[in-house]
């Protein structure tokens, strides 16, 4: 389904990015490799979102994550759309973030709900509100219930994008497909696929997009078949999806560690130096990385890159 025509240039292949690390601080350089290693695939890309760890960063660590992007994307030929999260609740640290990503180039927020604290209805309103009050930069929704344990409706999603003009979309990772559907049907916002597991049925849902962790580690194949969907091409795009992205994705980005797996595919096929994450998030064990190895073994793209 065509993205609603004023927010067209947000849409589309949107991978959320890792944040590497080494020796407890950012690798500045090996977030430099895999910006280089995504871009010719992707139509933007997503840093300090869950993937890359944003809630686990200082507000300086996610500024240098800043930075280095900002560094890079001078250097592209044609710049790729720039989402950022803002994970948090601590709203002055917010809107120092948010700030610095006017200064720096950012073209869109990615903004979860409130976490921690039991959430009720007028929480969300208040709460977007608030940030959406801090610059004039576009805001994407982060709809993920799992860590807040609050399952946003499609009315409430509504709502919120009628109640504040720069809140213009929703990144959904509710397992709810039919959540997509309820919410394309409105023409009014942008929505992006947002669980890699479900992703091929909020596509065909009208998805305007897709914000997940696939396309960063294995992104020319993923192009692919997000080509092909968007062209029409059903049957083959199913024919990538179904043989060479649901068997990994089912193996090792449907479980709670997969930032630890994403970290560990990028270094397997070279791309980082390291798979180093930060607590609370913990360290995979030798049988997991058996199962990325075993994973990524059977696609194609991974085993030209594993053995060139």
């Amino acid at each position: 389904m065509p993205a609603p025509l004023a927010y067209a240039g947000l849409a589309g292949n949107i991978p959320t990015i890792s944040t590497p690390m080494r020796g407890g601080e950012v690798d500045r350089d090996g977030l430099r490799r895999l910006l280089a290693y995504i871009t010719p695939y992707v139509d933007g890309y997503l840093t300090c979102g869950s993937v890359g760890e944003g809630a686990s960063l200082t507000l300086d660590e996610r500024i240098a994550v800043m930075e280095t992007v900002a560094a890079f994307r001078r250097s592209e030929a044609t710049r790729r759309t720039w989402f950022f999260g803002t994970s948090g609740t601590a709203l002055p640290e917010i809107e120092r973030l948010v700030r610095a990503c006017v200064d720096s180039g950012v073209d869109a927020l990615l903004t979860p709900q409130p976490s921690y604290f039991a959430i009720s209805p007028p929480m969300p309103r208040q709460f977007f509100a608030a940030v959406a009050d801090m610059s004039d930069l576009p805001i994407v929704i982060y709809d993920n219930p799992y860590p807040t344990g609050y399952y946003l409706s499609a009315e409430e999603i509504a709502a919120l994008v009628a109640d504040n003009p720069t809140v213009v979309g929703v990144k959904v990772t509710d397992p709810n497909a039919r959540k997509v559907s309820a919410l394309t049907a409105r023409d009014n916002m942008l929505v992006f696929a947002g669980d890699d597991f479900i992703c091929w049925r909020m596509l065909c849902r009208g998805a305007h997009g897709a914000m997940l962790a696939y396309p960063m580690i294995l992104p020319e194949t993923f192009a692919r078949m997000y080509g092909l969907h968007t062209q029409g091409s059903r049957d083959a795009a199913f024919a990538v999806w179904s043989r060479e992205i649901l068997p990994f994705v089912n193996e090792c980005l449907r479980d709670t560690d997969y930032v630890q797996t994403g970290k560990a595919a990028l270094h397997r096929l070279g791309v980082i130096a390291s798979a180093e994450m930060r607590l609370p998030l913990t360290p995979l064990d030798a049988t997991r990385w058996q199962e990325v190895d075993e994973a990524l073994a059977f696609i194609p793209e991974a085993q030209e890159r594993l053995q060139g």
